[in-house]
C-alpha cells in the first residue's frame, strides 16, 4: 500500500493496493484507529482526516471520548446514504420490521414509491438519497398528490413514507422523519362518489372503444359494462376464470377476497364475441396481459389509460363541486360498475342476483348503486343490451358466427358428396349476388 506522510500528530493517508479511496489513520494512547475517507480525491481526504484528528487535541478525557463518538457516528451516516432509486429495495426485504400487505398492495406500495422517486429525479435532481428529503420537500410532494387525489390517497401516500423512513432510519443514516411533520388530511365520511353514465356516454364510449382503442383496452372496459367488477378485478382476470363453454365467469373480487367467496358472472354475448378474438392457444394467464403488468407495477399508468379513453369519448371525467372548491373525479372505471347495478335495476333483474354478478357484501351497498331518478322510471331499459347490435361491425361479427355455426352442423350432419355440392353452389350463388351489390356495401 502506498502511503502519504503528513506531519507527526496529523495523522496519516494511506491507499491500498487497487484501491483509489483515501484511508485515514491515527494513533490514542497508543491505540491505532483508521477510517475510509470515502473519496478518492486528496485535497478532500486531507480535510477529512484533519476533522477525524480533531476531537483527539481535547485535553480531557471525557470530552475527546464524546467527539470521538460523534464523529464515528457522523462517519456513518456519511456513509449510509441510501438513493431513492435503491431505498425500495432495501425497505422490502426487511420484512421482520414492517407492516406486509397482498400482492396486489406491496405492488401498489412500490409503484407509489416510484413515483416519488420520478417526482424527486424531476423537482429536486440535486436531492438523490433518502437523507436529503426535508420536510418542505415533502409537502411539496404531498401537496402535488392532493392536487389529483382524495385526502384518503393523500393520507395513504404520507403513511408509507413514514413508514419508509423509520424501517431505514439506519441503514440510510436517518437524523428525523420528515413525513411525521406533515399532517394528515381530514377524510369526509360522506363523499361524492363516481357517478353512472347515460345511456348517450355508454353508447358513444362504445363507438370510441370500437373506432379508436386497442383490442386490450377495449376489452378492458367491455369487461367493466358488462359485468359490472372493479377495475383491479379486470385487470387482474385470468383465463382459467373465464369458461366460454359453459358461458361463465368465476373469480373471486379482492375486495372480498377475507371472505374467500368467488362471485358468478353470466357472459354476454357482446363480451363472448371479444373474448373468443384472442386465440385458443393464447388463452393462459392475465386475460389482459399489457394492462395487468402496469397494473401491478405503475397503477397511475391506468388511471391515466381510463380518463383518457372516458375524455376522448367526450366524456368529462372531474368536475368542481362543493368540497374546497377542488375538482374531483365524477366519472371512472368505477362508473361502469355503478351503471351495470343501474342497468339492471332499470330492467327488473333481482337485486339478490345482481348482488351475486358484483360480489356486494350486503344488499344495501346494492340499493344505494341502483338508485335510478326518476325520470328513468318511464323507460324501459333491455338488461345489459347489446350496444353496437346495429353497428356494421356488429353484423358482420354476428353473420360470421352463424356461419360459423352452419359449417360445423354440415359437418357433423354427414352430407354427401352431392350435398357439398349444392353446399358450393348456394355459396358461388351468394357471392356472385354480393359482388352485384354497390361498392360502399359490400
Amino acid at each position: 500500500m502506498k502511503k502519504g506522510r503528513r506531519k507527526k500528530g496529523s495523522g496519516t493517508l494511506y491507499r491500498n493496493k487497487g484501491s483509489a479511496v483515501w484511508v485515514a489513520q491515527w494513533e490514542m494512547n497508543g491505540k491505532r484507529f483508521r477510517k475510509s475517507t470515502g473519496t478518492s480525491v486528496h485535497k478532500e481526504a486531507v480535510k477529512l482526516l484533519a476533522e477525524f484528528v480533531a476531537p483527539f487535541a481535547s485535553r480531557k478525557e471525557e470530552e475527546t471520548v464524546k467527539a470521538l463518538s460523534a464523529r464515528v457516528e457522523g462517519l456513518h451516516k456519511q456513509a449510509g446514504h441510501l438513493a431513492f432509486d435503491e431505498a425500495w429495495t432495501v425497505f422490502a426485504g426487511r420484512k421482520a420490521d414492517r407492516t406486509i400487505g397482498s400482492e396486489r398492495d406491496e405492488a401498489l406500495y412500490a409503484g407509489r414509491w416510484h413515483k416519488l422517486a420520478e417526482w424527486m429525479k424531476e423537482k429536486h435532481p440535486e436531492k438523490t438519497s433518502l437523507d436529503q428529503l426535508d420536510v418542505e420537500t415533502a409537502k411539496e410532494f404531498l401537496s402535488a398528490v392532493f392536487d389529483t387525489s382524495a385526502p384518503k390517497t393523500y393520507n395513504e401516500y404520507r403513511g408509507l413514507f413514514a413508514q419508509v423512513w423509520e424501517v431505514l432510519k439506519k441503514p440510510a443514516g436517518l437524523d428525523s422523519n420528515p413525513w411525521k411533520s406533515t399532517k394528515k388530511k381530514p377524510v369526509k365520511k360522506q363523499t361524492e362518489p363516481q357517478r353512472k353514465l347515460t345511456d348517450e356516454e355508454l353508447k358513444a364510449l362504445i363507438r370510441h372503444l370500437e373506432t379508436k382503442c386497442a383490442p386490450e383496452l377495449r376489452l378492458f372496459f367491455l369487461l367493466g359494462i358488462y359485468t359490472g367488477q372493479r377495475s383491479n378485478d379486470c385487470a387482474l382476470l385470468k383465463w382459467e376464470d373465464i369458461n366460454l363453454s359453459r358461458n361463465r365467469i368465476r373469480c373471486k373480487p379482492h375486495k372480498t377476497a377475507q371472505y374467500d367467496v368467488k362471485v358468478g358472472i353470466p357472459i354476454h354475448e357482446r363480451l363472448a364475441r371479444e373474448l373468443e378474438l384472442t386465440p385458443p392457444d393464447k388463452r393462459t394467464g392475465y386475460v389482459l396481459p399489457t394492462i395487468a403488468d402496469a397494473f401491478l407495477t405503475r397503477q397511475s399508468t391506468v388511471s391515466r389509460w381510463i380518463r383518457e379513453t372516458f375524455e376522448g369519448a367526450g366524456i368529462e371525467t372531474y368536475a368542481k363541486t362543493s368540497r374546497n372548491g377542488r375538482k374531483v373525479k365524477v366519472v371512472g372505471f368505477h362508473s361502469l360498475r355503478h351503471s351495470f347495478v343501474s342497468i339492471c335495476a332499470l330492467a327488473g333483474v333481482p337485486l339478490s342476483i345482481v348482488r351475486e354478478i358484483v360480489g356486494h357484501t350486503n344488499q344495501r351497498m346494492t340499493e344505494e348503486y341502483a338508485q335510478v331518478e326518476d325520470a328513468q322510471l318511464d323507460r324501459v331499459l333491455p338488461a345489459l343490451p347489446d350496444f353496437d347490435k346495429d353497428s356494421a361491425k356488429g353484423r358482420r361479427q354476428k353473420a360470421l358466427k352463424a356461419f360459423e355455426t352452419a359449417c360445423k352442423g354440415l359437418l357433423e350432419a354427414g352430407l354427401t358428396s352431392e350435398d357439398w355440392r349444392v353446399v358450393g353452389a348456394l355459396l358461388a350463388q351468394t357471392d356472385k349476388q354480393r359482388k352485384a351489390l354497390p361498392a360502399a356495401s359490400r
